[in-house]
């Protein structure tokens, strides 16, 4: 069991042109600071939307995505940051291109939610 999992925090499962070596400038710098907990996976269908990837997590799915998980700070400022670049409205998802949610994902240290 992962630090942050013990302690009761939450983890972020990022993948594709979001993890920090491939992540655009604007973000590249945030996602730096993000403590590494090893790669991971999460059931579901990633496909190809062009200039980045899109998942969709289904816990039944017999594929998987690919990709690190980290702890997630607590400060909501880089969930702020994500959403921006995402598009992301969490007052009105149904408008939104993308959404965040809470999926379960396999990483050799921890096994946790991940937004």
């Amino acid at each position: 069991m992962a630090n942050a999992e013990r302690r009761g925090g939450e983890c972020l499962f990022l993948y594709g042109s979001l993890l920090p070596p491939l992540a655009p400038a604007g973000l590249r710098e945030a996602l730096a600071g993000l403590r590494p907990l090893g790669r991971g996976s999460l059931r579901g269908a990633l496909y190809d939307l062009g200039e980045h990837p899109g998942a969709v997590p289904d816990a039944e799915a017999a594929t998987w995505i690919a990709g690190e998980v980290f702890v997630l700070p607590q400060d909501p400022a880089l969930l702020a940051r994500l959403d921006a670049y995402e598009e992301y409205t969490p007052e009105r998802p149904e408008r939104s291109p993308f959404v965040r949610a809470r999926a379960r994902s396999a990483c050799p240290r921890a096994t946790r939610y991940s937004s």
